[in-house]
């Protein structure tokens, strides 16, 4: 029996999940599970151990509000080929066709699906093309997140909002895990604002992350560890980029 995670991309660029989703199937293989990892992108169908990594076309890939859909009739066909072996279908993220058919293929097969919405609940992602959401959810996902039979969170947070949309399955409340190494002990630089340092925030480039607020009250320290800097890395969308670049220069920040 195999566990099969279904999510729209593992590319660097596509946020968060592109990362605790892949790390997921990575681990659940190191503990002896067979893992089947389904995305969009360059098609490639590779295994390593009990690990199965596979990516498919998207459908329309030359129209621009299609292709965000990510209509794929290759995935789709794909999971029904592996549904009859599967012990879960567990598919991340919302408003995408990745994360319908799992529910499709669940009913026709029945096997358990467990959906992890990854943060797409939050009143602030709900508010992000609302009217295209609004549409996909009367065609699609509202069947697909009711075809859920386990719910997953990562926080108290998450499982406020999955409640507040009205969502009654049962809800498991997970943190991601995180892979950490294990340096040599060092000094860690000392916080007199005698020596210099560097704050890193290192992610995605979104408002649901409240940059901003991080700017201000980098502007209210930076005259107490003036050896200290603050970089800002990450990819990001560009209007929201350009609005931290207007903001760090109205504090006075380089």
């Amino acid at each position: 029996m195999k566990i099969v995670q279904i999510v729209a991309s593992i590319e660097a660029e596509a946020s968060g999940p592109s990362y605790s989703v892949l790390q997921l199937a990575r681990a659940m293989e190191k503990i002896g599970r067979e893992v089947e990892l389904f995305s969009l992108g360059a098609p490639i169908d590779t295994s390593d151990g009990k690990f199965r990594n596979r990516k498919f076309n998207r459908d329309y890939e030359r129209f621009g509000h299609l292709k965000k859909l990510g209509l794929s009739s290759k995935m789709r066909k794909g999971l029904v080929e592996v549904a009859a072996g599967a012990e879960v279908l567990h598919t991340h993220g919302l408003w995408m066709m990745p994360n319908v058919y799992p529910a499709r293929v669940s009913n026709a097969f029945k096997v358990p699906f467990v959906v992890s919405p990854r943060g797409m609940l939050s009143p602030a992602a709900l508010e992000y093309s609302r009217a295209v959401k609004s549409v996909f959810w009367i065609i699609a996902q509202r069947s697909a997140l009711k075809a859920a039979n386990l719910i997953h969170a990562t926080s108290e947070q998450e499982y406020e909002d999955i409640r507040a949309f009205g969502l009654r399955q049962p809800v498991v409340i997970l943190p991601n895990g995180v892979g950490v190494s294990h340096p040599q002990p060092s000094e860690l630089p000392c916080c007199d604002g005698e020596r210099s340092a560097v704050v890193l925030y290192l992610g995605r480039l979104h408002p649901i992350k409240r940059i901003e607020t991080l700017l201000k009250a980098w502007a209210q320290l930076e005259d107490v560890f003036p050896n200290w800097t603050l970089e800002i890395r990450g990819p990001g969308e560009p209007n929201y980029v350009k609005k931290l670049k207007q903001e760090a220069v109205e504090h006075g920040l380089q």
